[in-house]
């Protein structure tokens, strides 16, 4: 299956979420063993792909990276994997484009109440580490934040 321009940055997007999925050393199948790779190419198969692009669901998709870029995405059946690669079962498992929210108000809340009163480390890491869970991996505050507080956390993260 040939990538247009739109679907290769959508699936792009993609790879940090199946990087995410991925396990940490070798390659793992469904039933827990591991499978090493003889190479940086790892083929996935068994997720449901939403491309992100206004193109249909992709069911049972497969797909292989190479060198951490998606080089071919498709149905089951449309990419068959390298000679050598690592396999990842990812089957009842959904990959999206991550996400950025762009009205962020980190830090504000801790629960039940919400205010400036909230706004500190602890609070605004805890919802970075919230937004992260749900695959935001960005996020634009509308001027809410206090102090530098913000940017030291956002250069300890680089």
């Amino acid at each position: 299956m040939k990538l247009d321009t739109k679907s290769l940055i959508a699936v792009i997007l993609v790879s940090l979420l199946a990087a995410a999925c991925s396990p940490e050393s070798g390659d793992e199948s469904k039933n827990g063993k591991k499978q090493q790779a003889t190479s940086d190419v790892t083929f996935y198969f068994g997720a449901r792909v939403i491309p992100g692009d206004g193109s249909p669901v992709i069911e049972d998709a497969t797909f292989i990276v190479s060198n951490g870029k998606f080089t071919a995405v498709g149905k089951k059946g449309e990419v068959t994997p390298p000679k050598g690669s690592g396999r990842i079962d990812l089957t009842g498992r959904t990959l999206t484009p991550v996400f950025f929210n762009l009205q962020a108000q980190p830090g504000l809340s801790n629960g039940p109440s919400y205010g400036p009163k909230n706004y500190g480390r602890e609070s605004v890491i805890a919802d970075l580490d919230r937004y992260a869970y749900y695959g935001i991996v960005g996020v634009l505050t509308g001027g809410t934040d206090d102090g530098d507080l913000a940017m030291q956390i956002r250069d300890e993260q680089r």
